[in-house]
């Protein structure tokens, strides 16, 4: 059978959503990436950027974390990395590969203010 509809390689999951979840997921990733215009004036050129899409996915990913949980701690971004030794963060993909250094320095200081990031 030579049937190439059925191959689930990447290379044919690319393009548009199908599925409503796949909408959804798209619309979350663009709420979330619009939510770092409080640190990154420069936020619009982020939507293209296939990584910074991605680490939102993947931060979508973690099993404690939800969108509302995430658009939460990016609001409270300005706050956080105004202060001495906080790790700066002002993307999705900082975000992502800095989390474990930002829930310490939260633990460290004792800060509520995303105790759940």
């Amino acid at each position: 059978n030579t049937n190439t509809n059925t191959n689930t390689n990447s290379k044919f999951s690319e393009g548009k959503p199908r599925t409503q979840e796949e909408i959804q997921l798209e619309k979350d990733v663009g709420e979330i990436i619009q939510a770092f215009k409080v640190v990154n004036p420069s936020v619009k050129k982020l939507y293209g950027l296939p990584p910074q899409r991605q680490a939102v996915k993947n931060l979508l990913a973690l099993p404690e974390m939800t969108k509302e949980k995430l658009l939460i701690g990016i609001a409270q971004l300005p706050v956080i990395i105004s202060q001495k030794y906080a790790p700066r963060i002002t993307t999705p993909v900082q975000l992502e590969n800095k989390l474990g250094e930002l829930r310490a320095f939260l633990a460290q200081n004792n800060k509520t203010i995303i105790a759940e990031i």
